[in-house]
């Protein structure tokens, strides 16, 4: 479905031309209450539609996996984040395969780190991110603190890793479509109208129940879960 087709069905709901749809100066204010449903949904689940591929480089110091994470290793164009699933070295240069996969660890996990390391192991050096490559005694691994993903083993340089993620997907600006129009149609067209009726006039709102919405929620979720496999590290973050 097109941002337009979705766009046009919200005005039919309320009754409403699309010479009628609400604006704040320059402002849509069906878009903004479509996006104000749509990051609701992000944080109330974690789409497996939404995977795709991040590289950043860290390190024990740590990244900021909301600002340093992108598409490529040399790209500029950040991975919004929503969650990281699985952490990988990879071959270089293109094509970027993954050939060994990193162990997620806890925070609680870390309790043990300084029993089980010296600092002639963390400082031995790591071999670049291509095949064949060898590893310190350490046992490296990635955990993750606030917005920030650690590699437990690796001081400097940091190392560039990729990593399996589910990201937040871009907001709608009235012209671009994702998988929430084409197969959650039903709930995102209620939860608008729900969303955009605060925008309106008394006469002019369409009630929306929430016993309604919460049952197309469980179809929503049931359709993704069923969509791929979970996380392959249970316990992930």
């Amino acid at each position: 479905m097109t941002w337009a087709d979705f766009q046009s069905s919200v005005l039919a709901f309320l009754n409403r031309s699309s010479a009628d749809v609400p604006t704040i100066g320059s402002v849509n204010l069906v878009v903004v209450a479509a996006n104000m449903s749509k990051t609701e949904a992000q944080r109330r689940h974690a789409f497996k539609m939404s995977r795709t591929v991040a590289y950043i480089s860290t390190s024990m110091s740590g990244a900021d996996f909301t600002t340093s994470a992108f598409t490529t290793p040399s790209s500029a164009v950040v991975v919004p984040i929503r969650r990281i699933e699985q952490v990988w070295f990879y071959t270089t240069p293109t094509p970027f395969y993954r050939y060994k996969r990193v162990p997620f660890m806890t925070l609680g996990d870390l309790r043990y780190d300084y029993e089980t390391s010296t600092l002639t192991d963390i400082n031995q050096p790591l071999a670049p991110t291509q095949s064949p490559a060898t590893y310190p005694n350490f046992d490296i691994r990635w955990y993750v603190q606030g917005t920030r993903i650690f590699l437990q083993g690796v001081t400097v340089p940091p190392i560039s890793v990729s990593m399996d993620v589910m990201q937040w997907m871009p907001i709608y600006d009235g012209t671009i479509t994702d998988f929430f129009l084409t197969y959650h149609f039903d709930w995102m067209l209620l939860k608008t109208v729900q969303n955009l009726n605060q925008y309106l006039k008394e006469s002019e709102r369409v009630e929306v129940a929430d016993a309604d919405l919460e049952k197309r929620w469980k179809s929503v979720t049931a359709l993704d879960e069923n969509f791929g496999e979970d996380s392959f590290e249970s316990g992930g973050n």
